[in-house]
């Protein structure tokens, strides 16, 4: 496993936030990235959590890389193609683009909390606090949840370029 600091790029700030959420990365079997484009975090999620199952859910599965281990599905968040009764260690929402489509994005942060196991964990990483107060208001919504706020400390430094800059944590009940 390496450490955030040999993390690619500006995805140190999220291994560094994913392995504070997880300081057992063994409890970790399932990960679902909404919203995933190309899948830049799958190699940070598979250094981290290197037994569990990746799910990498986007619209556009043209911008995906192919790669061993990662479960890549083209299909709308708000109607995940999975049995009801699936449920995550791990939701990661990196970036989601609310202005372009707000009642869009409003309704799957909603519907993130459902899909925990009891004790599992959101990731909301944002470019601005727009879209982080976004976020945040449409995953409380649900009511299934409770922010993490030894996560939700202040951004990172403007060099980031926006990226994983805010970052939100939320807990499902037991964890």
């Amino acid at each position: 496993m390496t450490d955030a600091v040999s993390a690619p790029g500006n995805l140190a700030r999220l291994h560094g936030a994913l392995a504070q959420l997880f300081p057992d990365p063994d409890v970790v079997h399932r990960v679902l990235n909404v919203g995933c484009g190309s899948f830049p975090s799958a190699r940070v999620l598979r250094q981290l959590f290197p037994s569990a199952l990746l799910l990498g859910i986007d619209l556009h599965a043209t911008t995906w890389r192919r790669a061993a281990g990662l479960h890549l599905i083209a299909a709308d968040a708000v109607r995940l193609p999975l049995a009801g009764h699936v449920r995550f260690d791990l939701i990661l929402l990196r970036h989601p683009d609310v202005d372009r489509r707000p009642a869009h994005w409003r309704e799957v942060c909603a519907g993130l909390p459902g899909r925990l196991k009891n004790g599992g964990r959101i990731l909301a990483s944002c470019y601005t606090g727009h879209e982080a107060a976004f976020c945040r208001a449409g995953i409380l919504a649900a009511g299934d949840v409770l922010p993490i706020s030894s996560i939700l400390a202040s951004p990172a430094p403007p060099n980031l370029a926006g990226q994983d800059r805010l970052l939100l944590a939320f807990c499902r009940g037991g964890g």
